[in-house]
């Protein structure tokens, strides 16, 4: 568990010297959720993990998302290291070693590539270069409020999504925008209804109304 956007600093500063000392090419990581809004001082709270949605390629003044389900070159390794070291969860309540998606630095939103992001997120990202083999591309607030109400709707962690909404206290525009770019996408019969319910929640009814829900 990290408890404050300095512990995911330190520990993302670990797996930078390590790839450093190990001579592994750069790599560039798209980071959201939990530790995205800590790091940036968007909220508080304790997160589990660190959620990378793709690998990041600067390329002069743009940067392209290069989707992927696994993560590049020697991070695998890397990353269980630290788990030993930090005596980070490794194994499940069952006592089975952890899917990759489940340890504390993985790719389990790498489908939001598939959904599409909000458009102009390379221009709000916060970059955080750790040394010459890291870099991490930080989620804005504008992008997390998008991208927590869709996760309201698809993930089975609904609650802990919703209350970060909550928490963020979206403006009556923001979330606006957020709905807006939910509903130009193809989401299910279901997943309107429950869009409906969750700006029924927040008393966003009239946005409700405005598209349609």
């Amino acid at each position: 568990m990290f408890t404050s956007g300095d512990s995911i600093d330190q520990v993302l500063k670990r797996l930078a010297a390590l790839m450093e000392d190990a001579g592994s090419p750069s790599v560039g990581l798209l980071v959201c959720g939990g530790a995205a809004l800590n790091v940036l001082g968007i909220l508080k709270r304790g997160t589990r993990d660190i959620d990378v949605i793709c690998v990041v390629e600067d390329v002069g003044s743009e940067v392209h998302f290069i989707k992927s389900d696994k993560l590049p070159w020697d991070l695998p390794r890397f990353v269980d290291d630290i788990a030993r070291d930090l005596g980070l969860a490794m194994k499940d309540r069952k006592g089975n070693p952890l899917q990759d998606d489940q340890k504390w630095l993985n790719l389990g939103p790498h489908r939001l590539l598939d959904f599409g992001l909000p458009e102009g997120i390379e221009e709000r990202l916060t970059k955080r270069q750790y040394n010459s083999a890291l870099t991490v591309y930080f989620i804005g607030r504008k992008d997390q409020i998008h991208l927590k109400l869709y996760a309201c709707l698809i993930s089975h962690r609904e609650a802990v999504h919703t209350q970060d909404l909550y928490k963020i206290d979206p403006t009556e525009d923001e979330m606006r925008a957020a709905v807006s770019w939910l509903v130009s996408r193809s989401i299910t019969g279901r997943h309107r209804k429950k869009l409906r319910e969750v700006l029924w929640d927040f008393n966003y009814v009239h946005i409700a109304e405005e598209f349609g829900l």
